[in-house]
């Protein structure tokens, strides 16, 4: 055994992580491939955050293996721009001289990078994916924003861009997942999503490989049609495609290769779930004792949800409960598709559920209680338990600047100052509760600055202070200088300038100018003062 067999076993069992995972995935895609016949190649570019904020380091830990598979990693300034790459990877034939027959193309980027780069995954997934072209969406997922700012969740997004997904719940399905959702985007011409939540990526476990699992099906009779020429008429060609042809190629991939499924128990309650929630639901009935009675589904594609797999699992229940995290998604699309059945059974969800924070298997469990009509039977965890000391409140120490780090003091604030904040670790400025460096506001990653604009006709303060990250500010925070500089604002960025990504793992800052050209790119731009 080789610590390098992760990569290399072709077939047998190995131990991946989440993101060693999708690190394999690209190289088991092409290994298909040649045994298929086909020379292809693979491109992935994207931005790093979390739970996807390692994956980058993991890729060019393994170059010379990526390098071996033809696929290349090229990180991207920002998601959208990386996006655009990926696009350019789907459409490469209209170039003309070409050396492979196909190209896989991936992005990854955390949920808010879903959301940043609406514009290009619309454009992008409207024109399609070329001849033995495939592209694939990591969209990373903080639930209980464990390192970010901000809870997310990607799914409304993706079904706003018409953009298929699946959810795998565990490391065995994101080589699964993974592989099903490039065959599905070559074989339709979408686009394909995969919701990476935290949880699944920063867990492990023993994943079977094999050149032949999972067995993958194609259906017949569906040629896909893409078209990289993004002007009226065409697109609005393309719209059926997205809306209609797409969509309904991707429920029948789906259903040949099984992706949603349920255990066809003779019951009349059913329970509906999907990704990481599904095994915690399934911890849950174990922890109940529940056995057998219940009709339990399984939603591997969560978008476009199957109409004819709902109406199979719903026949004959009185009792439908969904059971997911955040907003109705599942059950949304599960009313609208039994809204006009001459009977449809009883349908809960946010009810039981509220659309806020994480679901593990004791929330769920609470809430199986009330639908199954059970007692609550499961051992009350002693005082000297972990999980009791867990659930005593406890003095948190919090998170501080590293030792020796110059945001320390950099953050620093004179009496009657203010300043605003942004995406980086200066935000935990806000968490030590010291007056002399409080951060009045934060925006998105790339605004930094810019809600003075629109404060200064309206207050007296005469001036603020914008603290901004050289990470941040390389990703897209020129853009707010420039704002601010056309509107004439008197502002003064702090720009905390450490040369690193610093929330995600230390990584280079791609794009990233020494400080002398900086200062310089800075004067250009019309900055009337800058101080080192």
């Amino acid at each position: 055994m080789k610590l390098s067999d992760k990569y290399t076993l072709v077939r047998g069992r190995v131990y991946l992580t989440g993101i060693q995972a999708l690190v394999r995935l690209p190289m088991d895609q092409m290994r298909r491939d040649q045994t298929a016949g086909l020379k292809t190649g693979a491109f992935i570019s994207g931005y790093e955050g979390s739970p996807l904020g390692g994956y980058d380091m993991a890729l060019a830990r393994s170059s010379k293996l990526l390098t071996d598979h033809n696929i290349h990693f090229r990180p991207g300034v920002n998601e959208d721009l990386a996006a655009t790459a990926v696009m350019g990877s789907q459409i490469y034939e209209v170039i003309g001289k070409s050396k492979v027959d196909g190209v896989v193309g991936i992005w990854y980027g955390k949920g808010p990078g879903v959301d940043r780069s609406g514009d290009i995954l619309r454009h992008a997934n409207l024109g399609g994916t070329g001849k033995n072209c495939a592209a694939l969406l990591l969209c990373g997922d903080d639930p209980v924003s464990k390192s970010s700012t901000i809870p997310h969740q990607s799914e409304f997004s993706l079904f706003n861009l018409g953009i298929p997904f699946l959810y795998p719940g565990n490391t065995q399905e994101i080589i699964d997942y993974g592989l099903l959702a490039i065959a599905m985007s070559r074989f339709s011409g979408a686009w394909v999503g995969m919701k990476m939540v935290t949880d699944v990526c920063d867990g492990g476990g023993t994943v079977e490989v094999s050149p032949d699992l999972p067995d993958i099906q194609v259906p017949v009779g569906y040629q896909k049609y893409s078209d990289p020429r993004l002007v009226p008429p065409i697109t609005l060609a393309l719209e059926n495609e997205v809306n209609i042809r797409r969509l309904e190629a991707a429920r029948q991939f789906a259903r040949l290769n099984g992706v949603n499924r349920h255990n066809n128990s003779s019951a009349r309650v059913g329970i509906l779930s999907t990704g990481k929630t599904y095994y915690d639901l399934m911890q849950a009935l174990r922890d109940l004792n529940v056995r057998d009675g219940v009709r339990i589904g399984k939603i591997g594609m969560p978008f476009p949800l199957d109409a004819e797999f709902i109406k199979q699992f719903s026949a004959g229940l009185d009792t439908i409960l969904v059971v997911e995290e955040k907003r109705s998604f599942l059950e949304m699309q599960l009313r609208e598709i039994l809204y006009d059945q001459p009977s449809h059974p009883k349908i809960l969800g946010k009810s039981l559920f509220p659309p806020i924070g994480e679901l593990d298997p004791d929330k769920i469990a609470k809430g199986l209680c009330t639908v199954l009509n059970l007692n609550d039977r499961r051992a009350a965890p002693s005082p000297q338990s972990p999980t009791a000391a867990a659930s005593k409140p406890s003095l948190g120490r919090p998170a501080a600047f590293c030792s020796g780090c110059p945001h320390n003091r950099s953050t620093l604030l004179l009496e009657g100052q203010i300043a605003g904040g942004g995406i980086g670790c200066h935000t935990m400025a806000m968490r030590l509760m010291d007056p002399t460096r409080a951060i009045s506001f934060l925006t998105h990653m790339g605004g930094e600055g810019a809600p003075w604009i629109g404060m200064t006709p309206f207050v007296d303060h005469p001036h603020i202070f914008q603290n901004i990250g050289d990470g941040t500010l390389f990703h897209s925070g020129y853009l707010a200088i420039e704002a601010c500089v056309a509107a004439k604002v008197n502002i003064t960025y702090k720009i905390l300038y450490n040369g690193h990504v610093a929330m995600t793992g230390g990584q280079a800052a791609m794009g990233a100018l020494p400080i002398p050209d900086l200062t310089k790119k800075l004067e250009a731009e019309g900055v009337r003062k800058t101080v080192v």
